[in-house]
């Protein structure tokens, strides 16, 4: 995010849970003199991805006169650590809703809103590659 607004890129820092970290980020861009604003969506909620672009949408359209844009990085991710037999019905639910369902709901609204030339840039994890017994599951995810 640094990187891109350094490079003159408006950016949008969402988040789900730490509104604190997010505007951590957003304070350290403009502080180097970028522009960048946040936007809370709890993305393990099926209207989580609409809700992320209604805001998103107003927030554009303020800035710039417009809701398209150039980058969407698919970074969102929960990774509640403990064997399978920890892991409740209930947190594997919430695991795929954010790490599996989110990126395709969130890439699908990005699509309209795209400029042509736009990029979808999807992020994984290393544990896609190395095994890591207390987070089988979250791998599960991050590598589908």
């Amino acid at each position: 995010a640094k990187a891109l607004a350094a490079e003159g890129a408006l950016v949008a820092a969402h988040f789900g849970s730490s509104a604190d970290a997010a505007a951590q980020v957003v304070a350290t861009i403009k502080a180097a003199g970028g522009e960048a604003f946040a936007i809370h969506a709890d993305l393990s909620k099926a209207d989580g991805p609409q809700t992320l672009f209604k805001a998103l949408d107003v927030e554009l359209e303020t800035r710039t006169g417009s809701n398209k844009f150039d980058i969407l990085i698919n970074n969102a991710g929960i990774a509640p650590f403990g064997s399978l037999e920890e892991l409740s019905d209930e947190d594997f639910q919430r695991l795929t809703a954010v790490n599996i369902s989110a990126v395709y709901r969130v890439s699908k609204l990005a699509s309209a809103r795209l400029r042509n030339g736009g990029r979808v840039l999807n992020l994984s994890s290393a544990v896609t590659r190395v095994g890591v017994a207390s987070a089988l599951a979250y791998s599960a995810t991050k590598g589908w």
